[in-house]
């Protein structure tokens, strides 16, 4: 999240719609259509951000993913 407030994206509130998962454990990214917690999976935690566009907020995902090794939701908020 300290990135994010960097960015000045960090958002609290929304309405969240539809879902993508991005996972980038792995060599290669997989993305999925969502949502993550419908699995066996358990929700840590979360983030709201506001991203310029549905590319950015793709490109940070992954690297959300990457960083805290597990796959990230990706939702959009109106």
């Amino acid at each position: 999240p300290h990135y994010f407030l960097a960015q000045g994206a960090l958002v609290f509130e929304g309405i969240a719609s539809e879902s993508f998962v991005m996972d980038a454990r792995g060599e290669s990214v997989v993305a999925s259509a969502g949502p993550y917690v419908a699995g066996p999976r358990r929700l840590a935690g979360f983030w709201i951000l506001e991203a310029p566009g549905a590319e950015t907020a793709r490109e940070w995902a992954i690297e959300a993913s990457g960083a805290c090794n597990e796959p990230v939701e990706l939702r959009a908020c109106h």
